[in-house]
């Protein structure tokens, strides 16, 4: 087991890392992009300053 397999095993498996894996690198910045963009819409100002 490496380090990190607990992040796949908790992401959705290796069908979620192959599936990823596939995309083209302008694809998956976009994922990741709206990924953070949905994270932060979803946290107050008071949640950021608790952080």
């Amino acid at each position: 087991m490496t380090t990190r397999d607990w992040t796949i095993t908790g992401a959705g498996g290796e069908s979620l890392l192959q599936a990823l894996t596939a995309l083209p690198g302008s694809v998956l910045t976009s994922f990741f992009l709206t990924l953070a963009e949905r994270r932060a819409r979803a946290r107050s100002p008071a949640d950021v300053l608790r952080q």
